[in-house]
């Protein structure tokens, strides 16, 4: 036997609750859990490096900034503020990006730290995942030296 009275509606939500006590959970749980997820689901990633996805519009910026100041070259085609100019604008910056682009590439599997000859298996990781381990190894070594 439920009477209205004795339910109440969660505003958040409006769903009825039973109880005053599931209706304060509820609001606990939108309040506290529900408007902060996306720093809870960022939280398994934030203290592993290596999982670490890039969760900024740097590169983005980046882009829109290189159309705003096109290089020296880029200004001297773009003499004349017209359609062409534009044109040529964003060509010259997509090619000096790509060439850009192009040498990130080789060097995400050619190059290879210094200290990969003392650890050999630092040469089977890209570049960037190099540096990385390295950072690993350097912080444990320290620890073991401290004794920790």
């Amino acid at each position: 036997m439920s009477s209205r009275s004795s339910q109440y509606i969660d505003t958040d939500s409006g769903k009825v609750v039973k109880s005053k006590k599931q209706h304060d959970l509820v609001k606990y749980i939108y309040n506290e859990w529900k408007l902060t997820r996306a720093k809870w689901a960022f939280y398994p990633r934030s203290h592993v490096p290596l999982l670490i996805q890039i969760a900024t519009t740097n590169l983005v910026e980046s882009w829109h900034n290189s159309l705003k100041n096109p290089s020296q070259a880029a200004k001297k085609t773009q003499a004349i503020f017209s359609l062409l100019g534009c044109v040529m604008t964003v060509n010259e910056t997509t090619l000096q990006w790509d060439a850009r682009a192009e040498q990130q590439r080789k060097d995400f599997r050619s190059r290879n730290l210094s200290e990969s000859q003392r650890y050999k298996m630092l040469k089977k990781f890209p570049f960037p995942v190099q540096k990385l381990l390295l950072q690993e190894i350097r912080y444990v070594q320290g620890q073991w030296l401290r004794g920790v």
